[in-house]
């Protein structure tokens, strides 16, 4: 009724994309087991890395070597 009245149907529906949480919760709903959800939604949710750190001598991780892209960071 909206449209025939003038709107425009990007003015009355509102889309957005769910979160990779949402689409698990839906894709299991949807009756896809657990363990197939990680290939599913590969190539679709994309997790940067985790930013730098203090850390103990001990720590296993390797150590950043160039952190002058952590710490100036460009804001633009």
């Amino acid at each position: 009724h909206l449209l025939s009245l003038g709107l425009k149907r990007t003015d009355i529906i509102d889309e957005s994309l769910v979160s990779p949480a949402k689409a698990e919760k839906l894709l299991r709903k949807a009756g896809h087991p657990n363990k197939d959800l990680p290939e599913l939604l590969q190539g679709l949710v994309i997790k940067p890395p985790g930013r730098a750190t203090l850390a103990p001598l001990s720590d296993k991780r390797p150590e950043v070597e160039d952190v002058s892209a952590v710490v100036f960071e460009s804001h633009d």
